[in-house]
């Protein structure tokens, strides 16, 4: 079995083991994923959104809420993104015609009903569960469902952008799902590929199951993907594509360890787990191990 190893260092903290080592020079510009939105009676609903790398500063403007989530506009993009497109780079000083533009902006998007003379009388919200992710709590409440739920999504995504770059789709490979799920969990606790012999551990745990693959690689991630904490698992899988792996493509010319695992034709399946430290925690971390192996 050819296996070696890269490791990298993106917005959370990851881990890559790649067929090749490479590096790269990191460059200043990240690819950020645009949200358009437009207001629909009372209500703000999204109209479309791409994607374009940013080669500047940008500025953060006011925020509209959608289905939980918060958005900030950016005069320079024409729209709006989430808050971790900003930790890319730093802000700048707002000219009097960005403001004006922002307030502006802010001011046809927010509710214009009128407001009430009396407090309004305080209801709790329900708890909205999907996949396993209390979206109004921003919780994980079922490790399992999460895991599961953010599996298939990030297959989904992944395939959706090895096709659309000529390679191959990729097989869930469902005995390796043990495998996926106990590197996950491991993660949480020591963030490394090896074991205190130096054996790759993904690779022991799959010859212990008598699964012995021709190729076989492995991508890590740990901590919420997104900046602004943990997220559903839809849009985790996004975001972990998008702003860590396709990101490398930007920071070091294609050839990341991790972007190189994520399109090597080699590879014809793929599992991934998710290690969820804490339940109904806000502040939980979590850690992500992709295994792909060979027929």
């Amino acid at each position: 079995m050819k296996k070696s190893f890269i490791c990298a260092v993106t917005l959370a903290t990851l881990l890559g083991l790649a067929v090749e080592t490479n590096g790269g020079v990191q460059a200043s510009s990240k690819a950020v994923t645009v949200y358009q939105f437009k207001k629909a009676g009372h209500h703000v609903t999204l109209s479309g959104q791409t994607t374009t790398t940013v080669t500047h500063r940008l500025t953060k403007g006011k925020d509209v809420t959608y289905k939980g989530i918060k958005y900030y506009y950016s005069s320079q993009l024409n729209g709006y993104a989430k808050a971790s497109a900003f930790k890319l780079f730093k802000t700048k000083h707002l000219s009097k015609a960005e403001k004006s533009h922002i307030k502006a902006l802010h001011d046809f998007m927010k509710d214009d009903t009128p407001k009430q003379t009396k407090p309004a009388k305080q209801t709790s919200t329900p708890d909205q569960i999907v996949d396993g992710f209390d979206v109004n709590k921003k919780t994980i409440v079922d490790a399992n469902a999460y895991s599961k739920a953010f599996g298939q999504y990030y297959l989904a995504e992944v395939n959706a952008y090895r096709t659309s770059h000529g390679a191959n789709a990729l097989i869930w490979n469902t005995a390796l799902e043990p495998i996926a799920n106990e590197r996950g969990n491991q993660l949480l606790t020591n963030f490394t590929h090896y074991d205190s012999n130096g054996n790759i551990i993904a690779s022991e745990l799959e010859s212990q199951a008598g699964i012995n693959p021709t190729f076989m690689a492995e991508n890590c991630a740990g901590n919420p993907i997104g900046s602004d904490g943990l997220e559903a698992p839809k849009e985790a899988a996004h975001d972990l594509l998008y702003l860590m792996w396709v990101g490398e493509v930007n920071d070091k010319g294609g050839i990341g360890g991790h972007y190189q695992n994520m399109m090597d034709t080699a590879y014809t399946t793929l599992c991934v787990g998710v290690g969820v430290e804490k339940l109904n925690d806000p502040n939980s971390r979590i850690a992500i191990a992709e295994e792909y192996t060979s027929n």
